[in-house]
């Protein structure tokens, strides 16, 4: 794509050893030719059974067809209209894909699981090329019209499975039917799928008129898992399944998202091409119709010469579809229509979902260098706390929230805790309201003994119920805790993954579950509490969810004594590319920026940001204080939600 932007001694030891041998492509048992195919480099729009996205035309088929490729049931078989197939090849990056044209009168799939063979039903084998006896050095792949697959072999690895790598989809046709099949061959790991590389492969066709199997058709004649002389060969290509007179190799690539809008089209001209005529726009049908008379206003280059078309620009964000027809010179100068690709622009905005973003602020406590991510849900909280307990009649903490009405939960990872006392808290929280000794549950992280206590207050104004708590040692950090509100059921979770969740239980097996009249709408959040009067703890929280009608930008409050503000300190921003080139831009407000109390928009002109390759960002880091770390940044809560990069997003 074109783009305007952008000496030695020894002893000898003689060694007797059993070697496997390469072997040449096994042949067809009738003519005697080599059973080789090339298989050519592309990928169907969709595994759907419907072959029109196949350029079946330019491929070399493993064709099953004659007596002599029956191993068994001969007697059975009445010709190629009772049972006989093609089977084509194409690979990509990722997968290699079968698309199995079959000749069936009869069809009968009434076995299951592994045993799908003993009816009608297709079967594959990639290799090694050598010749082998026994099926250590194949995979072996069965699949039928119903949409059924199995794995036997995978030589070694686990098999005697519905392998769920391998995509199957069929139609009936008028004479038999289709199976279309994807294979994500990075399963495949004892083969080596590269451009040039010859792997060994036999394709299978197994049939009956009943209920078992009563013919079993191959490539090579022989009985399907037979490697003694070898299989037929495939040798993977980097060329496209496109026929040599047509375009091909397009850049942008095929279905390219994140284009840049001042691409120049370019391509690989068909082989006899004298000239090139572009069509371009973005209705499908409009780009697939026209022709040099009726253009449909898309014909947007005529008879051009060099390979490439500059659009002059393209719109952010929009699909286009485009053709190259191919021109042959006078005296035919016929015309040979091209293949229709897409691409989608570059769109106004970037958002950055799964970046990790560092802030790398310095405090009096050493090594204090917080990390969140930012997850999808806008904010990565760390709480921060000066206070003296959650506990009986004391309710003092710092709380960042948002409203639940009805049923939902909220779930996070506390990722790590500045501890300051064995009992510094940081969890999760709903409460009833966010004035002091409310009704409240709450399940929280004691870090400093690594475990995970559950709490409760069913009253307001009374004294907090200490429901129970897991043993030390038995919750270390990281650790996932959840709330759920059923009705009025509250149930806290923990988890040392994610995915599997326990309540904990009481000595005698009460599990962490209570009901509390509460109003429908309450306060769903964070908390942290440091546990020693007048001093600071720090909490980071990461992976944040909520579930239900949960409402509201995150909110910080003091509950119960006032909490320390934020202290001055520079706010800057580190960008980091993949070549490790970095620059730092530092806010315009200074120290105070920190001491904003409603969210403010920092917008950084990418000229400022020249100096690395946007289009390649490896790492963000945001930092209060000095960006070199020789001096204290303050201390206080940050909060950073929306980061995003380009063009300023349109309110339509």
């Amino acid at each position: 794509m074109l783009t305007k932007k952008w000496l030695v001694a020894g002893v000898f030891t003689l060694l007797s050893l059993s070697l496997a041998m390469a072997a040449p492509p096994a042949v067809h048992p009738a003519t005697g030719e080599p059973l080789v195919i090339t298989c050519l480099k592309g990928t169907p729009d969709v595994i759907d059974g419907d072959l029109s996205d196949w350029s079946l035309d330019t491929m070399t088929p493993a064709v099953l067809d004659t007596t002599a490729q029956i191993n068994s049931g001969q007697a059975n078989w009445t010709g190629p209209a009772d049972c006989s197939g093609k089977f084509y090849l194409l690979w990509d990056d990722t997968k290699i894909y079968i698309a199995a044209v079959v000749k069936d009168d009869k069809l009968s799939m009434t076995k299951t699981g592994g045993n799908i063979w003993n009816a009608d039903c297709l079967e594959v084998f990639f290799s090694t090329t050598n010749a082998v006896t026994g099926h250590a050095e194949h995979y072996q792949f069965g699949f039928n019209a119903d949409g059924q697959k199995w794995n036997w072999e995978s030589m070694g690895g686990a098999a005697g499975v519905d392998p769920d790598y391998l995509k199957v989809a069929s139609t009936r046709t008028a004479d038999g039917y289709i199976c279309e099949v994807s294979i994500e061959y990075g399963r495949l790991s004892s083969l080596n799928f590269a451009p040039g590389n010859t792997l060994g492969f036999h394709a299978v066709i197994d049939d009956t008129e009943a209920t078992d199997r009563e013919i079993q058709m191959t490539w090579t004649g022989r009985e399907a898992h037979d490697q003694s002389l070898g299989f037929g060969n495939i040798i993977l290509s980097s060329e496209p399944a496109v026929a040599k007179e047509l375009s091909r190799g397009p850049s942008p690539a095929n279905r390219a998202v994140d284009v840049p809008v001042d691409t120049i089209l370019s391509w690989n001209p068909g082989q006899f091409a004298a000239s090139h005529d572009v069509y371009l726009g973005m209705v499908f049908d409009d780009v697939n119709d026209a022709t040099r008379d009726n253009p449909l206003g898309v014909l947007v280059g005529r008879g051009l010469t060099a390979a490439e078309f500059d659009p002059a620009g393209l719109a952010y964000g929009k699909t286009y579809y485009w053709r190259v027809d191919e021109v042959n010179a006078p005296p035919d100068s016929t015309i040979y229509k091209g293949i229709v690709w897409s691409f989608t622009a570059e769109p106004y905005t970037y958002t950055m979902p799964s970046v990790t973003v560092t802030a790398s602020s310095a405090s009096t406590a050493q090594g204090m260098t917080p990390v969140k991510t930012v997850d999808g849900s806008g904010l990565n909280a760390d709480g921060q706390h000066s206070s003296v307990d959650i506990y009986n009649g004391t309710d003092e903490f710092r709380f960042a929230y948002k409203k639940l009405t009805g049923d939902g939960s909220i779930t996070v990872r506390v990722d790590k805790v500045e501890t300051l006392a064995a009992w510094t808290k940081a969890g999760v929280m709903i409460r009833e309201s966010l004035a002091p000794l409310a009704m409240q549950v709450h399940m929280i992280s004691a870090a400093q003994q690594s475990l995970v206590e559950w709490m409760y207050r069913s009253m307001a104004n009374t004294t907090t119920t200490t429901q129970f708590n897991t043993t030390a040692n038995a919750n270390p950090l990281p650790v996932w805790l959840r709330i759920t509100r059923a009705g009025n059921v509250f149930t806290g979770e923990c988890s040392a993954n994610g995915t599997t969740w326990t309540k904990i239980a009481a000595s005698d097996g009460t599990p962490s579950s209570i009901t509390i009249a509460m109003p429908a709408s309450v306060y769903v959040g964070m908390v942290v509490c440091s546990l020693v009067a007048d001093n600071l703890a720090v909490a980071d929280f990461s992976q944040i969810k909520t579930s239900g009608n949960v409402t509201g930008q995150w909110q910080v409050t003091d509950v119960g004594v006032a909490q320390p503000a934020n202290q001055p300190g520079q706010l800057y921003v580190v960008i980091q590319d993949s070549a490790n080139r970095t620059v730092v831009v530092k806010h315009p407000d200074g120290a105070n920026a920190v001491l904003a109390d409603q969210w403010t928009q920092w917008k950084i002109p990418l000229s400022q940001l020249s100096s690395v390759n946007l289009k390649a960002v490896k790492k963000i880091t945001i930092g209060v204080g000095d960006q070199a770390g020789s001096a204290p940044g303050g201390a206080g809560m940050l909060f950073i939600d929306d980061i995003g990069y380009g063009h300023t997003l349109s309110s339509q």
